[in-house]
């Protein structure tokens, strides 16, 4: 069992490390960040679990060197802290991409993304090399297996000599108080980070709730206009031509065009950037769709359109102009105004936080019930010395390890680049007469979670 989650931990990373290094559509000021992540779970499979299923098989007597044992424990918290310093790198560019999406997306580049990943992995060296330098701290120090200590590690029935010693972490109260209060930090900045985002993010979208309301306008009585709510206006008639779902609206202006069709002019809009929709009811079976934007005071032209199915019918010959139209408007020189870029970035960046909180949610569930045991075992001696504690205690250990093959799941089940570009590495180019670059043809098209 525990050798197919090793297998699971290598393969699952690997396959995200060739994702973003393979594709080029996928090497995103994100992705570049993920990879990274990645690269400590590789690590984590390829060093650190086999070495803990070796340790495991004999019992916690440990069958190598002195210098591996060394290497092994150092690299376990040396990954353990580069994937804390990942995720908070990576909630702090999720916080600046939801606060500031524009002006945050100019100074996201290849350069900023390698300068922050090599500053995480540097602090992790930093942090975890004392135990190297500081008396007292040694991974082995003062743990050679007598008779009296065998109790402790299940030892029975095995030879002991000086020789033979237990691998692991510094037992030392400075020691364990110096780990664990740099992972409650890097936690608790993480965690901060994240609560600020939804923060933000449940107050843009309260307001929006809060003020979004309808108009319905009427062909054959423009002018008159009646109040409904508090945020909804509405037009007395039952010819409805257009519905607007608007947040706050200063002043509407109407323009007749009896040869194409009626068209709104919005020129003012508080609040936030969002949408605002216009609705075009032909009948109950057809209907046209056009985004207004505000233009910083200026009268609003439409940014999108998608028409209904089976439009076209009613729409003779009329619909050719108005498609020729919005397609010049929606996709021509005027381009997207500010706020609908703005638009674009806040969904595509909250569509990410969504992934990035799962994986964020995963690293604190499987490492969490370790950390705290990893403090109980130096303050209550009573509970360690008990028979279910060694059983707890290496449970939790690989229940952290496991951690590091739940990211390529979840980037699977919750982003649908990532699960194309799997399928395409699987493939091998074999399964498809095409190139392997067509799989992922429309990646970012159809998704943008990252």
């Amino acid at each position: 069992m525990l050798i197919i989650l090793i297998l699971m931990t290598i393969i699952g990373n690997v396959l995200v490390i060739l994702s973003v290094c393979v594709y080029k559509r996928m090497r995103t000021f994100t992705n570049i960040l993920l990879i990274s992540l990645a690269t400590s779970d590789l690590l984590v499979g390829l060093i650190i679990m086999p070495l803990s299923l070796i340790d495991l098989l004999y019992n916690h007597i440990w069958p190598l060197t002195r210098i591996i044992c060394a290497i092994w424990a150092t690299t376990d918290v040396l990954l353990c802290t580069a994937s804390i310093l990942n995720l908070c790198i990576i909630s702090i560019d999720r916080y600046m991409a939801i606060i500031s999406p524009l002006k945050y997306s100019r100074t996201r580049d290849r350069k900023l993304a390698t300068g922050l990943v090599s500053t995480a992995w540097i602090l992790s060296v930093i942090i975890c090399s004392p135990p190297w330098f500081v008396p007292g701290w040694g991974i082995f120090a003062d743990y050679n297996i007598t008779s009296d200590s065998s109790s402790l590690f299940n030892i029975t029935n095995l030879p002991l000599s000086y020789d033979t010693f237990a691998c692991v972490y510094p037992a030392s109260v400075p020691y364990r108080i110096y780990s664990r209060l740099y992972l409650s930090i890097l936690s608790s900045v993480m965690l901060s980070v994240y609560f600020k985002i939804f923060r933000v993010t449940s107050k843009r979208e309260s307001l929006i709730r809060k003020t979004q309301g309808t108009i319905r306008l009427n062909a054959a009585n423009k002018n008159r206009i009646t109040k409904q709510s508090s945020s909804s206006l509405r037009f007395a008639n039952s010819l409805n031509i257009c519905l607007i779902n608007y947040k706050k609206i200063s002043e509407i202006s109407i323009i007749d065009l009896p040869s194409l069709f009626l068209f709104c002019f919005i020129k003012e809009i508080y609040i936030y950037p969002f949408f605002i929709r216009v609705y075009f009811e032909i009948s109950t079976e057809i209907q046209q769709t056009v985004t207004f934007e505000k233009t910083d005071g200026k009268n609003e032209t439409p940014t999108s359109i998608r028409k209904a199915k089976h439009g076209y019918n009613l729409l003779q010959p009329r619909h050719l102009l108005m498609k020729a139209q919005d397609h010049y408007l929606s996709q021509g020189p005027g381009k997207m105004s500010k706020s609908s870029r703005e638009k674009v970035m806040y969904m595509k960046e909250r569509k990410a936080l969504k992934t990035i909180t799962i994986v964020v949610s995963g690293f604190v569930i499987c490492w969490m019930p370790f950390f705290v045991l990893y403090l109980i075992e130096v303050f209550f001696n009573e509970i360690v010395e008990t028979k279910t504690f060694p059983i707890a205690s290496e449970l939790f250990l690989w229940l952290g390890y496991s951690n590091s093959v739940l990211n390529p799941i979840i980037y699977t089940m919750y982003n649908i680049d990532f699960r194309r570009c799997f399928r395409d590495l699987f493939s091998l180019g074999c399964c498809y007469n095409r190139p392997r670059t067509m799989s992922v043809k429309k990646l970012h098209q159809r998704s943008a979670i990252f």
